[in-house]
């Protein structure tokens, strides 16, 4: 490697110390070294210092470098222990130790010091700069508008963004023991189920149309896309990005039932449109099923009019005349009666 290393070398064996320094500056190896006798001035150079790399013997004088598991995952770590201690290398390596180096007396191990620093070097930088590119995913899917999550080849959901927890009404804790048999709604699970076992088989479902229920209960109705992320030819989990379409299904609903009304009202008026039988005496309609019936009757059962009543100047005049000649009438019937009373007098 071409840039300089700070490493720590713990190591209490003074010898071991000054093997070490020697090589490096034998082999012009890259490397800027400290060194700590014990598991205190080790603790001590951590947390005032920053190192590249650790390079540490397992058995110290005040205990073992296991107590500096804290560290193992901020800094890479090469374990040194001695020759039949394999086992112990081996369970490191599970706690999260990158390497180590069998010690012999003769200290033949220092020949393979460098091809290990690079190894794990190179190891740690392509997975820092793996963890680097999955925080931006991350913090880009996490402030996306769309709701985005992952699940689980069983079901179970992996991760979900802030949109999809404001949507459906979950925190973070509470995501972690959701499935999707949780969330959809009974009526789409068949379909969803089938979309599910499409991407899982490698399909790559788009447009799909699902209605999922919130933490509260209320129905809301998601669209969108779905694929299956595979590893060495196996599938791991499913990524979904969906929308909130809800509010536009509800708006092409309430739309759907508008337009049916209106063609409903437009039928109902076409009715009156062609010709209506009437009685040319007392003016009623005959329906479809050959009953007469009022003119009012007949048009509020086919259209929303509604019928007030009054009378027009020609009726009124017709109407009055006929009342004046009724009044005539009954007056001259009874100047008549008194006429025929007075001469029988």
């Amino acid at each position: 490697m071409s840039a300089t290393l700070s490493i720590l070398l713990i190591e209490d064996d003074f010898v071991d110390q000054i093997a070490f320094g020697a090589h490096v500056t034998a082999e012009k190896l890259p490397y800027v070294v400290q060194t700590a006798g014990s598991l205190a001035e080790a603790r001590q150079l951590l947390a005032s210092c920053v190192f590249d790399l650790v390079i540490a013997d397992f058995h110290l004088g005040d205990g073992t470098s296991f107590e500096l598991a804290e560290y193992f995952p901020k800094i890479p770590f090469i374990f040194a222990t001695g020759a039949g201690d394999e086992e112990t290398a081996v369970r490191a390596m599970r706690a999260g130790v990158r390497d180590y180096l069998i010690k012999d007396t003769d200290r033949r191990y220092l020949k393979l010091l460098a091809f290990r620093v690079n190894s794990v070097m190179g190891q740690w930088a392509v997975e820092k700069a793996l963890r680097e590119s999955e925080e931006r995913y991350r913090e880009l899917f996490e402030n996306a508008n769309d709701l985005i999550q992952s699940a689980g080849i069983d079901g179970s959901i992996l991760f979900v963004n802030r949109a999809w927890r404001e949507a459906l009404g979950y925190s973070e804790d509470e995501v972690r023991s959701l499935s999707l048999k949780d969330l959809i709604h009974p009526s789409s699970l068949a379909h969803c189920m089938e979309m599910f076992h499409r991407v899982v088989r490698g399909d790559a479902v788009r447009n799909v149309e699902a209605m999922f229920l919130t933490r509260d209960g209320r129905e809301i109705i998601l669209e969108g896309n779905a694929s299956c992320h595979f590893v060495n030819g196996k599938p791991v989990s499913t990524r979904s990005i969906f929308r909130d379409i809800t509010a536009k299904k509800r708006a092409e609903e309430a739309l759907t039932a508008a337009n049916e009304e209106l063609r409903r009202a437009l039928a109902e008026v076409k009715q009156l449109q062609g010709i209506l039988p009437i009685c040319m005496y007392c003016k009623k309609i005959r329906d479809d099923h050959d009953y007469w019936q009022e003119v009012e009757c007949y048009v509020q059962q086919r259209t929303e009019a509604e019928f007030s009543h009054s009378i027009c100047p020609c009726c009124f005049d017709k109407w009055k005349a006929s009342h004046a000649a009724e009044k005539s009438k009954a007056i001259g019937a009874r100047t008549g009666s008194a006429s025929a009373v007075g001469s029988s007098v």
